[in-house]
């Protein structure tokens, strides 16, 4: 009797394009951390979610800042399972080095293909500047045994479109100023201090508008 062998097989995660990933903030002020600020990525799947209902996502999220050794993402690291979905029941959302891994069951069978997929993060830190910002990725792994295997793998050509965001302001309490005489129509020096809401980059600089009538 001949027998057949049927060699194991290794496969590669499908690619997810940019083109089928959207990214938003609820929130068009630069440097918004209010808790409320939400982050939400709409996908469209290229071949299909985990078709047994569970499995996990990884949502790719950009340095906020970076100066020197100091660095952080544009996400609070402090937020727990903060993620949602209309299509699934989302059970964990942590930030890890440099994304947003989570856990999900429940995923509706009308959302496992060919169907927009948005996932909302609250805790998102906005842009400090007017820009492109890059460096956000979706990856989708099944939750068979022993390991999550991939799926899909985005690259990191999505993009958040924050130029168009406005400044944001500096509450009227952040700026001191105090001259050291008091007396009036004399020469004096006035110290000014100013408690910044949001990171300053290297090579930023702050400028400062002074009354016509000093």
């Amino acid at each position: 009797m001949s027998s057949v062998k049927i060699a194991s097989l290794t496969t590669s995660p499908a690619f997810l394009p940019s083109n089928r990933i959207s990214i938003y903030s609820s929130s068009n002020i630069l440097s918004d951390t209010d808790p409320s600020n939400t982050l939400s990525v709409t996908f469209t799947p290229s071949t299909t979610m985990a078709p047994g209902g569970a499995g996990k996502i990884e949502l790719g999220i950009p340095l906020w800042y970076e100066v020197g050794s100091t660095s952080a993402l544009m996400y609070n690291p402090e937020s727990l399972h903060a993620c949602s979905s209309s299509c699934m029941q989302i059970t964990s959302s942590i930030l890890q080095v440099e994304y947003l891994n989570i856990l999900y069951t429940d995923m509706l069978p009308e959302c496992i293909s060919g169907t927009p997929i948005t996932i909302n993060c609250t805790s998102f830190f906005n842009p400090i500047w007017q820009d492109r910002w890059y460096g956000f990725y979706v990856n989708t792994f099944d939750n068979e045994a022993p390991s999550f295997k991939a799926i899909e793998r985005s690259d990191f050509t999505p993009f958040l479109d924050a130029t168009q965001y406005l400044p944001a302001r500096i509450p009227i309490d952040n700026f001191f100023v105090e001259p050291a005489d008091t007396i009036v129509n004399t020469i004096s020096e006035w110290t000014l201090q100013l408690s910044m809401t949001s990171p300053l980059m290297q090579e930023c600089y702050i400028k400062i508008y002074w009354p016509t009538d000093i």
